[in-house]
């Protein structure tokens, strides 16, 4: 992440609009509070797709559109978020992000979900790290942490990609929805790994000819 990006979230973090409390953008998408309104096909149909459950060792849900609208308006943003993920220039919705803290803990955790046409293209780190930042920034958090199935190795890669250390594994902690049993693998993250993992890119980054200080 560059000065510019940098100085673009503590700008988001301080002036946030009533109606749209914080708006984000990355390189290839833009990540803000679902609406009602953003209740679509295909946002319903992650919830009862069985493979996208999978990774969350969660069976089809047979959700209906009034269940996902219902489901939308439990986050209050304040304290719990739900973000949907969409694409810069056609505004297609491809993915939410949802973020869970704990006051009393100051522990934060997430989950992602991708439409299939997007698994396998970096997206998730991309977009994480707006949930870690206005984790850390915003909400003070200390702690940021994910649990993920171990059979779920797109998530294991993206949690080390960004720097997440494995604490431990709880081995064959959980019955599988596909059968037999799976372990959980528990990854955390500190503000001072996220600060010095940002200053070692962005040296980085100054270091390498001909690359761009766009935003990130």
């Amino acid at each position: 992440m560059d000065e510019k990006t940098e100085d673009t979230y503590t700008k988001l973090f301080t002036q946030p609009s009533p109606d749209r409390p914080f708006r984000f953008e990355t390189k290839r998408f833009i990540v803000r509070p679902m609406r009602p309104a953003d209740v679509n096909a295909r946002y319903v149909s992650w919830w009862n797709d069985e493979e996208t459950q999978l990774g969350n060792n969660r069976k089809p849900q047979s959700w209906t559109h009034e269940r996902a609208v219902k489901h939308i308006h439990w986050f209050d943003n304040k304290n719990n978020f739900h973000f949907g993920i969409f694409v810069k220039e056609s505004k297609e919705l491809i993915g939410f992000m949802s973020l869970l803290t704990n006051k009393e803990s100051a522990i934060a955790k997430s989950n992602v979900v991708l439409d299939r046409s997007y698994w396998g293209k970096n997206v998730v780190p991309e977009v994480r790290a707006v949930l870690v930042e206005l984790a850390f920034k915003r909400m003070k958090m200390v702690k940021f942490k994910g649990l993920v199935i171990g059979r779920n190795y797109p998530s294991i890669f993206n949690y080390l990609t960004m720097g997440f250390t494995c604490e431990g594994v709880q081995r064959s902690d959980v019955p599988f929805v596909g059968g037999g049993r799976a372990d959980v693998y528990h990854f955390a993250l500190f503000p001072e790994e996220w600060e010095a993992r940002k200053k070692k890119g962005s040296a980085a980054q100054k270091k390498t000819p001909g690359v761009s200080k766009k935003k990130a």
